[in-house]
């Protein structure tokens, strides 16, 4: 089941509200932050792994892969009805991680360890 804000609570603390993104477009999540927190919000993300991606081999591979995967989006936030500008400001990269997939997780993948990169 998505999440469309009804477990935003579970697990915050700390000075920075956390809030996933997605990997089926566009979403809409209502949830209360408490004031003075600061929001980290996922607008973007991509990620590819020699798991998924076998035939990369260096981090100019990997960064392409993720760049493609992210090629063609809108980028698009509002919070409390106000639409936030400048996101591309924002968008980061990842440095190569090691990363494992666990037995029977989300994206299909062979359980075990990897490495990857992210975009977003």
């Amino acid at each position: 089941m998505l999440n469309r804000g009804e477990k935003c609570a579970i697990g915050q603390i700390g000075p920075v509200w956390f809030s996933p993104g997605t990997a089926r477009g566009e979403l809409e999540r209502s949830c209360t932050v408490p004031a003075g927190k600061a929001i980290f919000m996922v607008v973007l993300d991509a990620e590819c792994s020699k798991t998924e991606f076998p035939k990369l081999n260096t981090e100019e591979e990997f960064r392409k892969c993720t760049r493609d995967l992210n090629e063609g989006a809108t980028l698009s936030a509002t919070v409390d009805g106000v639409k936030l500008k400048d996101l591309e400001e924002y968008r980061v990269e990842s440095p190569m991680f090691n990363m494992t997939f666990p037995s029977n997780n989300i994206f299909g993948q062979k359980a075990g360890p990897t490495i990857g990169k992210s975009d977003g």
